[in-house]
C-alpha cells in the first residue's frame, strides 16, 4: 500500500494535519521514558504519551541552550516540538505566534545544520507559513507554500500532504488546489521502498492517516467515489481496530453517505488546529 511520510507533522511532524475524529490519547507505559535525554523524551511524548510534550520541550531547550556546540538532531526536535503544538496545542493565536517563530528558528538552525536532510525545508516552511497566517502576512503565506510547492514537485511522496494543508481552503477549481490534488495522488503511488510511503516506528500509522486525507481532497473534488476507496484502503489494513483515531474514517463515511443524499455534514478535515493533528500519524 501506498503512502506518505508526512510530516513525517512530525510532523508534517507535522504540520501534518488532519483532524476529524477525536482519539490518541495517553497509553500506560510498561517501561519509564529517559528522561535524562531529551530525544527519547520527544519520541516517548509523540509516540505514547503527549503528556509529556511540555517537558520534552523544556528538556530540549535546556539542552541547546547548555551545549557550546549543539547537537543538530536535537536543533531539529526543537523546532518540530515547538510546530508540534502550532500543529495541535489549541491555544489561542497569540500564544500561538512565539511558538510558530521559535519552531522557525530553530528548524532554519536544524537545515543549516543538517543540509542533507530534504525533509527540513518542508518543517521550516510549515512554521514560516503559520507564521504569515498569523500575523495576516498575505504575501509571505503564498511565498511559503511555494516553496513547498516547488519541494513537492520533486518529490510528491514526502511534501504532498504539507502542501495540500497550505492548500485546503482554496476553492476546489483553484490551481493551487488542483495543484495539491495531484501531488497527492502522486504520492498515493509511491513504493514500499521509500520510507514516505510506509508504516514505520516513529510513524507508525502513517498510511492510514495519509489515506484519510486524500479522502477529504478527493471528497472537496468531487470524487465521491475517490474518497469512499481511500477509505476503504485505511479501514482494510492490519490493526485498524487498534488505532486511536478509527472514528476518522467512520465519519468520513458518514460524509460521503450524507453527500449521496444530498445532506451537508460539517467536517474539520484539514484542520489547523486539534488533538489529532500529528498525533494520527505518529501515535502508536
Amino acid at each position: 500500500m501506498n503512502r506518505i511520510a508526512a510530516w513525517s507533522c512530525v510532523v508534517a511532524i507535522l504540520v501534518i494535519a488532519w483532524v476529524g475524529g477525536q482519539g490518541g490519547g495517553s497509553r500506560a507505559l510498561a517501561v519509564a521514558p529517559d528522561t535524562t535525554d531529551p530525544e527519547s523524551l520527544f519520541f516517548e511524548a509523540l509516540l505514547r504519551d503527549p503528556a509529556l510534550r511540555d517537558e520534552a520541550l523544556r528538556s530540549l531547550e535546556a539542552s541547546v541552550a547548555g551545549s557550546a556546540e549543539a547537537d543538530p538532531a536535537q536543533l531539529l526536535w526543537l523546532g518540530l516540538c515547538h510546530l508540534w503544538i502550532v500543529a495541535e496545542g489549541r491555544l489561542v493565536p497569540e500564544e500561538v505566534v512565539p511558538h510558530a517563530r521559535e519552531a522557525a528558528r530553530w528548524l532554519l538552525k536544524a537545515e543549516a545544520a543538517i543540509p542533507e536532510d530534504s525533509r527540513i525545508p518542508t518543517w521550516r516552511f510549515s512554521a514560516e507559513w503559520s507564521l504569515a497566517r498569523l500575523e495576516g502576512r498575505r504575501a509571505d503565506e503564498v511565498a511559503a507554500r511555494e516553496g513547498v510547492a516547488a519541494l513537492a514537485a520533486d518529490d510528491a511522496c514526502f511534501h504532498s500532504v504539507t502542501l495540500s494543508i497550505m492548500s485546503h481552503e482554496e476553492p476546489a477549481d483553484s490551481p493551487e488546489f488542483v495543484r495539491s490534488l495531484d501531488a497527492m495522488e502522486e504520492a498515493f503511488l509511491c513504493g514500499q521502498g521509500d520510507p514516505s510511503g510506509i508504516d514505520a516506528p516513529r510513524w507508525p500509522n502513517n498510511v492510514r492517516g495519509f489515506l484519510a486525507a486524500l479522502s477529504d481532497l478527493r471528497f472537496k473534488a468531487g470524487d465521491l467515489a475517490g474518497a469512499e476507496a481511500a477509505l476503504v484502503i485505511a479501514e482494510a489494513r492490519p490493526g485498524f481496530d487498534d488505532w486511536g483515531f478509527k472514528s476518522m474514517i467512520d465519519e468520513r463515511f458518514e460524509r460521503i453517505a450524507a453527500a449521496r443524499e444530498g445532506r451537508e455534514i460539517e467536517l474539520l478535515g484539514f484542520a489547523l488546529s486539534g488533538t489529532g493533528s500529528c498525533l494520527s500519524c505518529h501515535a502508536e
